[in-house]
This record gives C-alpha cells, structure tokens and sequence, in this order.
C-alpha cells in the first residue's frame, strides 16, 4: 500500500519529495546502508537492557526510553558504519580496483 504513495509522489516530475530524497545526505547514507544493517542487531543486544534498565530505574515513561534507545541505536549504527566503511570497505574497494585494473 505505502510503495504506491510512494511511487504516485515520486512520478511527479520533479516534485518536493523526488527533490527532497535526491539530497547527498541520502546518498552517504545509502552507502553506509549495508554497515548499519550488519550492526543494528548486535548493538541493540548490547544497547537494550541498558537502556531498559536505565528507564525502570529512573521511573520515566515507556516512550521516553523507547525514543531514547532509537536515538542511541541510530548514533551507533551510523558511527559504526562509517568506522567500518573507513577501515574497511574503502580500502578493500581500493585495493579491487587496483587489481582488477
């Protein structure tokens, strides 16, 4: 259903939303893309109970330690996954260019 509304905004021409996801940021992002798929799982076994236990601990509502460990979950991913695409897709990309060359 949503890939439809999607698909109806984005045939517009050159609409907001087709001008708004065409921004570089998307793009970095996407190239992070497969780091923070490869992350999200073990940071959120390492990220959960702590935060779980920071909020039952501390007495605030349950969407307040939710939003919270979304935000921590999304700065991990991305930090992560730019380390990983430093230290290691850039320079085995590098090096494949180099040799199939």
């Amino acid at each position: 259903m949503y890939f439809g509304w999607v698909m109806l905004l984005l045939n517009g021409g050159n609409g907001r939303v087709r001008r708004g996801l065409s921004l570089p940021v998307f793009g970095h992002v996407a190239t992070l893309g497969y780091g923070i798929y490869l992350l999200r799982i073990p940071l959120w076994g390492f990220l959960g109970p702590t935060v779980y236990a920071f909020g039952s601990r501390s007495g605030r509502p349950t969407w307040i330690v939710w939003a919270l460990g979304v935000e921590l979950l999304m700065a991990g991913s991305l930090t992560g996954a730019y380390a990983l695409h430093v230290l290691a897709e850039g320079p085995f990309l590098r090096l494949r260019d180099r040799l199939a060359s």
